[in-house]
């Protein structure tokens, strides 16, 4: 029985770890066209084959799409939600390595049993808040790539309806 559980767990964790990749690539866009691109497990937003922004840090595409009212405001939203996000998982993960070790160092270096409980509460206190800011900062880092998508499109729209004149 342990040895399926541990032979299901790997193949959950193998399956996660797999990386997709986009293979087309535009063969002309529009002079002001933004281009979207999925590449090394990351979207990547490119302007005249230079690259405006990707997953994680969205903070070029404010200015790239800056003519475009809408646009911006979904590129300036997907940019806070990337920062705040990564904050969350890195804040969560490092919440749950850090009260685990405290924790773990207080019940081990007792000798009187005086902060057993207090190092096994805050162990475990501090693995359930890193439990819930990790999936929260996954959360805020999966929608920012939706709003960076949606800003892309918004300004497009605009470039191709005749908006966005200005020459970039």
């Amino acid at each position: 029985m342990t040895t399926r559980l541990v032979a299901l767990a790997l193949a959950v964790l193998v399956a996660g770890c797999g990386t997709y990749e986009s293979t087309y690539s535009r063969r002309a866009a529009a002079p002001r066209e933004l281009v979207l691109t999925y590449h090394d497990n990351r979207f990547r937003v490119t302007l005249a084959g230079q690259m405006v922004a990707e997953s994680g840090d969205w903070g070029g595409l404010s200015q790239a799409v800056s003519c475009a009212p809408e646009a911006r405001t979904w590129a300036e939203s997907a940019a806070s939600r990337a920062g705040t996000g990564t904050i969350f998982v890195r804040g969560g993960v490092a919440m749950m390595i850090g009260g685990v070790a405290a924790g773990t160092a207080l019940v081990v270096a007792d000798a009187h049993g005086d902060t057993l409980l207090i190092g096994g509460l805050g162990a475990l206190s501090s693995v359930v808040i890193g439990l819930i800011a990790l999936p929260t900062g996954l959360y805020l880092r999966a929608d920012a790539d939706t709003r960076a998508i949606d800003a892309v499109n918004r300004y497009n729209d605009e470039v191709w309806s005749g908006g966005c004149a200005r020459s970039r």
